[in-house]
């Protein structure tokens, strides 16, 4: 099934975010992907949607990174006193 026109825009953004939120370039995340440069500033300028394959490939990226913040975020929280563990959980 063909992606509308709304859902090729919303490619654009989902690489213009994930570029952002992951701090890298689009040049970087064409070497994540082994792709080339033209075609990740394509599906950002909505001139090809993005295949099913390479989103989930970008919504692993994120997932790694989100999990590598929650990793080091419990890392922080757990406190060693005396041989036992405190785990101290915040809102934030």
């Amino acid at each position: 099934m063909a992606k509308t026109s709304n859902q090729i825009i919303e490619d654009g953004i989902i690489i213009k975010h994930t570029c952002r939120d992951l701090s890298i370039t689009q040049k970087e995340l064409a070497d994540i992907l082994n792709l080339s440069k033209t075609t990740i500033s394509d599906w950002a300028n909505n001139k090809t949607p993005i295949p099913k394959m390479a989103l989930m490939a970008i919504n692993l990226l994120k997932t790694e990174k989100e999990c590598a913040e929650f990793k080091l975020m419990v890392a922080n929280s757990l406190k060693f006193n005396g041989g036992s563990v405190q785990l101290n959980v915040t809102n934030s």
